[in-house]
């Protein structure tokens, strides 16, 4: 038989192999990648991105509840124009501010993983938690969590709210993220 056409039908059948021989991803694997996705997005923040802020006497309560906290937090000061309220930058609010144009509180990491599922063929699920790093000190400011329920649903959560990733499997048994993470179910 010639050596070159024993070479085709190797190749051949091989290609032929299911998904399952493949080399199959490992729990650190998983890790990684899910370390490698958290440490390229951007850390978590208030979002009030305009500075000062304005704030009118017909405004909802919210909108005020929300700069109030901020004061109480020591991040804003208010000053009073008629009807009207300015809030400003503190000093040190303002130096974190100009380095991301926000005010962030944390980074969001993995914790560890608790389950991996196969959901299709070559897809699997994974679930973990995660952890909170960076964590600004403000943040244990209770009126800020009152008015940012956000902020408070996410550091609540830290260690303990479930979160799910979907990744597709390569033939070569590489990662690839198919959809981002997702909280599955609120526990704190």
């Amino acid at each position: 038989m010639n050596l070159k056409y024993a070479l085709f039908l190797l190749l051949s059948w091989v290609a032929l192999l299911p998904d399952s021989v493949w080399a199959q991803p490992t729990n650190s694997d998983y890790q990684q990648a899910l370390r490698d996705y958290f440490a390229a997005e951007p850390a978590h923040c208030l979002g009030v991105k305009q500075w000062p802020v304005y704030s009118h006497a017909q405004d909802a309560p919210w909108i005020t509840g929300r700069m109030q906290a901020l004061v109480d937090a020591g991040l804003a000061r208010e000053t009073r124009q008629g009807e009207n309220i300015v809030y400003q930058l503190t000093p040190e609010a303002e130096q974190a501010w100009r380095t991301t144009g926000d005010l962030c509180f944390a980074r969001m990491e993995l914790d560890h993983i608790s389950m991996i599922e196969p959901v299709a063929q070559g897809m699997n699920a994974v679930y973990f938690t995660y952890r909170l790093t960076q964590l600004a000190p403000w943040t244990s400011n209770a009126s800020l969590r009152f008015a940012f329920s956000d902020v408070d649903n996410l550091i609540a959560g830290s260690s303990k709210t479930r979160y799910s990733a979907t990744f597709r499997i390569t033939k070569r048994g590489k990662l690839m993220l198919h959809s981002p993470p997702i909280p599955v179910e609120l526990d704190f």
